[in-house]
């Protein structure tokens, strides 16, 4: 019932008042992503990571986020609206700590532990993967790469310690070779990340390499392949992968669980180096005897 302020009197009949209680936060913010103490985080390419988020705090209604480079900010993001924060573009090999406080009308709750993560040195990329059946890549020559009479029954074979440097416009050979387990035929493809985005799907930057067929370690069709290193390639490091796959070419550089064999490697893309034009004509010229032609 109500009480009227002038009269005294009350009204006939009953009502309800909704009250509502914000709790008192007491729980700190946890369970990071990514989680706490990972390294070798993607920063560019394939599955870059541009974002934190964190287990959502009952009765938070907001967050602050803490979050820098090298040690925790002193600085803040406040009142962020969600238990996720847009950390923007990433630097390579970096560390970066974080923390966040749970807010509400009551107050903040307890400090979160301060979590932490290293990004990886160089650009990812998807994954691409084949099986463990005795057919693949037995031997690839590039440049000054010469790593010959490799397994076959292995998926994937990371050779990215393996590097050689090539010089834009400059034309290189590449020769694979290939065992396909039997009177099989096994098709060949090349990716290579020109302009070191972390994707081969860019134009340019597939190479079809042939088949094999009935070879214990033979040459692909194609091999060698003359590959030409684009002008406006990237100045670094890039990543090359090579497919053999069993009766038909792969659908795209990261198909993965086919019947084959996928294998990296890295290659340092170095600038041309540009001619030099003559200051001075000659102006004399000398003879020296050696004999009796000149």
């Amino acid at each position: 019932r109500a009480q009227n302020n002038t009269t005294g009197c009350w009204s006939a009949g009953s009502g309800s008042v909704a009250v509502t209680i914000t709790p008192t936060l007491n729980t700190a913010a946890a369970t990071p992503t990514p989680t706490n103490g990972a390294t070798g985080i993607c920063y560019a390419g394939a599955g870059a990571v541009n974002s934190i988020s964190w287990g959502a705090v009952a009765g938070a209604t907001s967050y602050d986020v803490y979050f820098g480079a090298g040690s925790v900010p002193a600085t803040v993001t406040a009142n962020v609206a969600t238990n996720t924060y847009n950390t923007g573009a990433l630097a390579a090999n970096t560390t970066y700590y974080w923390r966040i406080v749970a807010k509400n009308a009551c107050g903040d709750a307890p400090t979160s532990a301060t979590f932490r993560f290293t990004t990886s040195g160089s650009t990812c990329y998807c994954a691409s993967s084949g099986s463990t059946f005795p057919n693949g890549i037995s031997g690839v020559n590039f440049n000054t790469i010469n790593n010959l009479n490799t397994a076959v029954n292995v998926a994937y074979s990371d050779y990215t310690y393996l590097s050689t440097s090539i010089v834009k416009t400059l034309s290189y050979n590449l020769r694979v070779f290939v065992n396909t387990g039997g009177n099989y035929t096994d098709r060949q493809s090349v990716y290579i990340d020109w302009n070191g985005n972390g994707s081969f799907a860019d134009a340019g930057e597939f190479y079809n390499l042939g088949t094999a067929t009935n070879v214990t370690n033979g040459l692909t069709s194609l091999s060698p392949l003359s590959i030409t290193v684009p002008a406006g390639a990237i100045t670094g490091s890039v990543r090359m992968r090579i497919q053999s796959k069993y009766n038909s070419a792969t659908t795209g550089p990261c198909e993965t669980g086919f019947d084959g064999e996928v294998e990296d490697y890295m290659l340092n893309i170095v600038a041309a180096t540009p001619c030099t034009t003559p200051t001075a004509q000659p102006t004399a010229l000398n003879l020296t005897a050696g004999g009796s032609i000149i």
